[in-house]
């Protein structure tokens, strides 16, 4: 039953609209379900950058610090080396930036807000409808994006 529900899901919502449903959630099976989705697609830098958030986003779910860590810094270096690669995908600099402001302070893992929040703010006209609802939902509980007029 799970398996062609994956597949329906798989075949009539885009994977842009998969990972921003996951990463918004607190659910690990949904996490998960797109994570095996995304290893499925073209490894695009797209793809790259999703699997990169969501695994960030599943380390909370891990037991062990261990675990946690690990997870964590492998979604990490992918994200970094993505955004190394296509520093103008804004789409990425949203990720990390959510990704920044949820992190862990012993994590370290906050040095790029105010730069990721200068290119969103100049380009947020441009992004998907996905995207741009996405980042006005998740708006409402951000410190950083709180404040800010989107539209």
């Amino acid at each position: 039953m799970f398996s062609l529900l994956f597949l329906f899901v798989q075949l009539f919502v885009s994977p842009q609209a998969q990972f921003y449903d996951a990463f918004g959630s607190d659910e690990l099976s949904k996490i998960d379900a797109t994570l095996l989705m995304l290893e499925t697609q073209d490894q695009s830098a797209h793809i790259q950058a999703y699997r990169a958030g969501l695994l960030m986003k599943k380390a909370s779910f891990m037991k062990t610090p261990f675990q946690k860590l690990s997870l964590f810094r492998e979604g990490r270096k992918l994200l970094e080396s993505t955004i190394e690669k296509n520093p103008k995908v804004v789409e990425y600099r949203i990720i990390r930036l959510v990704l920044q402001e949820n992190a862990p302070e012993i994590l370290k893992y906050n040095t790029h807000i105010e730069e990721d929040l200068t290119i969103i703010k100049s380009s947020y006209a441009d992004q998907s409808d996905v995207v741009r609802n996405f980042l006005s939902d998740y708006q409402k509980e951000s410190k950083v994006l709180h404040s800010l007029k989107l539209d």
